[in-house]
């Protein structure tokens, strides 16, 4: 798999050898990459909040902590 760090060091590569619009597409890939696995965090963080604030309101509604054993 190729990742932003890889499509910047092309990039640099294109552009020392005066290939100016290759290298602006990598540097574009890089960008669009790197706000790909921003958005995939922030959707990850809000599912595991989501759901750990599901799982304390179900443990509230049967009237159990989440450090009871039983």
């Amino acid at each position: 798999m190729i990742d932003a760090r890889t499509l910047l060091l092309a990039e640099q590569s294109h552009r020392d050898d005066g290939d100016h619009a290759t290298a602006d597409l990598l540097r574009e890939a890089a960008s669009a990459i790197t706000d790909l696995r921003m958005t995939l965090a922030e959707i990850k963080r809000s599912t595991y909040l989501r759901h750990a604030q599901d799982l304390a309101e179900t443990a509230l509604a049967d009237g159990k902590h989440w450090t009871d054993k039983t």
